[in-house]
């Protein structure tokens, strides 16, 4: 009995393996019709634009990847698109620093109102004097006038009125390979992105088909040795 169900679950396996290497041609047929398409896109676009054109010398070195993938295990792959997400963390850190920023004009203000006040309140400097039975208020010798406070202030409000230059921003490269050929490519070149990124779906799912057979074959590998045992 041992012996017999050994057997079925390696029949099993078998038919399963069978069945991912028929998925697995039927996904490589595809890519490879995407992949003939997309190079017969490119020929037409060398055709227009010219074969100098439209070759390694126009690559940017400095490119970084639109498109990646996220494997959580050999047969759990999703695509990420890497350029969206770039683009969503520089506007978060950009909310960030206009928050940073804001709350920093907010507590200076905040300073300088309560800087405002304590000058409002009499130093101790000041004393009162009493002439011919009258209280009269005497003024420290290095106190400033009330002219040249009038001035300090109207100078300090005008500094504070003076808008800070912003800072320039840095002029962002667009992440999209097509502006490496010029601004206005023509369309076979862009129908020839389109297809290489449609083809990305395919890859993963071949992927992820090969890892699922490699898994197959160790199992089958280990129920052969198993019946082998109990012959």
């Amino acid at each position: 009995m041992p012996a017999l169900s050994v057997c079925e679950d390696l029949d099993s396996l078998v038919v399963q393996y069978m069945r991912l290497v028929d998925e697995h041609l039927n996904v490589h047929d595809r890519i490879s019709t995407k992949f003939q398409e997309g190079r017969e896109l490119i020929s037409q676009a060398k055709y227009i634009m010219g074969p100098k054109n439209v070759s390694a010398d126009c690559y940017d070195n400095r490119m970084k990847a639109i498109r990646g993938v996220a494997m959580d295990t050999p047969t759990e792959i999703t695509i990420r698109d890497l350029a969206a997400e770039r683009k969503r963390l520089a506007k978060e850190e950009e909310n960030e620093q206009k928050k940073k920023e804001l709350q920093e004009a907010m507590s200076k203000r905040d300073d300088g109102e309560i800087s405002s006040r304590s000058d409002e309140i009499p130093s101790s400097s000041e004393g009162l004097r009493r002439r011919g039975g009258g209280m009269t208020m005497s003024r420290s010798e290095n106190s400033p006038s009330p002219i040249q406070t009038s001035i300090d202030e109207a100078k300090s409000q005008a500094e504070s009125d003076t808008p800070t230059p912003a800072p320039k921003k840095k002029k962002e490269r667009k992440p999209d390979p097509l502006l490496w050929f010029g601004v206005f490519v023509p369309g076979s070149l862009r129908n020839a992105q389109a297809v290489f990124q449609n083809s990305l779906p395919d890859i993963v799912e071949l992927t992820v088909i090969r890892q699922r057979l490699l898994q197959l074959e160790q199992d089958i590998e280990r129920l052969q040795v198993l019946k082998k045992q109990t012959a």
